[in-house]
C-alpha cells in the first residue's frame, strides 16, 4: 500500500485509478459458477480465489495505460515523495513507516525503492 500510494501521490484521478488496477485489478475471471457479486463478501472472495475459481487481472488496454504511466516515474520520483509521517498519517498499512534505512529495518524508503 506505501507504494501505491506513493505512486499516486498528486496525480489526477485518472492516474489514480490506473494506479489502483496495478494491486487490485476489478476484472475476475471465473468458471461458470462464479458470481461477480461475491467481491462485496470478502470472505467468499477469498475462498474462491484460493480455490482457483477467480483470478483477477488486468485488461491489455490498462496494462498500456499503465506502463505509459510508470514509465514517466523515476526512481527520484519515488524517493522524493516518500514521506513516512504522511505514510503512517494517512493509516497506509501497516502504520508502521520510519526514516531510519539500515538494511536490517523495513517499512522505509529503502524497502519501498525494492519493491
Amino acid at each position: 500500500m506505501g507504494l501505491e500510494f506513493i505512486l499516486s501521490k498528486d496525480k489526477d484521478s485518472v492516474v489514480t485509478n490506473l494506479i489502483n488496477q496495478i494491486f487490485n485489478p476489478e476484472q475476475m475471471l471465473g468458471g461458470d459458477d462464479y458470481d461477480d457479486s461475491i467481491t462485496q463478501d470478502e470472505m467468499k472472495f477469498y475462498d474462491n480465489y484460493e480455490n482457483g475459481k477467480i483470478m483477477p487481472y488486468v485488461d491489455r488496454e490498462i496494462v498500456d495505460s499503465i506502463t505509459a504511466i510508470l514509465e514517466e516515474i523515476s526512481e527520484a520520483y519515488v524517493k522524493s515523495n516518500y514521506n513516512s509521517d504522511e505514510l503512517n498519517s494517512n493509516g497506509i498499512y501497516p502504520k508502521v513507516w520510519h526514516n531510519d534505512d539500515s538494511t536490517n529495518k523495513v517499512f522505509n524508503k529503502r524497502q519501498i525503492l525494492l519493491s
